[in-house]
């Protein structure tokens, strides 16, 4: 796994901390950014941060705490996965994490979209519009990190004037979403499972409501 930045790690793992309820070890985190030593590499799967977040409960003396929070993360998880078992009906989504080039995500965005219900396509990196157009996505989300839903509402009005965005699939059927991407789904903390809930009433509306709508993502259109 790669390296990631020091700010980031540090972010997570003032997440983790809070998460298992030590407040106060988390300000001190916050103003040591030596801790993100404890997390030397960006996480590449669900698992990997209950990993680290049971690694850096076991450092802290809490380890019976964090043991709880991921069975719980974990029953989330697995009631997505029930309730989509016999559920055939998975839409093409691709999610767009940059605007100025388009870049898409894979790794852990692409596990969520997969266990939320859909179906990820595109590659990790950059995006050519036209292998867009070639992938006909479904459903578009666009979660630009550090962006709110309003700063990226901002900064997406070129979309309409894109040669065939219009005939894209997703748009024609009013399925591409903002996403906030400065809480949700780039934070690689237990509230990634968070994300997980707002990615399956997004991609499977009919059978999921988490309450999300309206403050972590909107649709986006005319």
């Amino acid at each position: 796994m790669s390296n990631y930045s020091t700010e980031s790690s540090s972010r997570a793992v003032r997440d983790i901390l809070v998460a298992l309820g030590l407040e106060e070890e988390a300000l001190a985190a916050a103003e040591n950014a030596g801790i993100a030593e404890t997390l030397s590499s960006r996480p590449s799967s669900i698992d990997d941060i209950f990993g680290h977040v049971l690694h850096i409960a076991e450092n802290y003396g809490v380890t019976a705490r964090a043991e709880v929070l991921v069975e719980e993360l974990k029953e989330r998880t697995e009631i997505i996965r029930h309730k989509l078992k016999f559920v055939e009906d998975r839409p093409s989504v691709v999610c767009i994490t940059g605007l100025s080039p388009l870049e898409t995500n894979g790794g852990i965005i692409a596990e969520l979209i997969s266990i939320a219900g859909g179906k990820p396509v595109g590659r990790q990196g950059g995006l050519w519009y036209d292998v867009l157009e070639s992938l006909e996505p479904e459903v578009i989300l666009i979660a630009v990190p550090g962006n709110t839903v309003e700063m990226t509402v901002r900064e997406i009005n070129f979309l309409f004037g894109l040669d065939g965005w219009n005939d894209l699939p997703a748009v024609k059927n009013n399925r591409v979403y903002i996403l906030d991407g400065k809480k949700y789904i780039h934070l690689l903390s237990p509230a990634i499972i968070d994300s997980l809930e707002m990615l399956a009433e997004i991609i499977q509306p009919k059978q999921f409501i988490f309450g999300f709508e309206g403050e972590a993502w909107v649709k986006f259109g005319v």
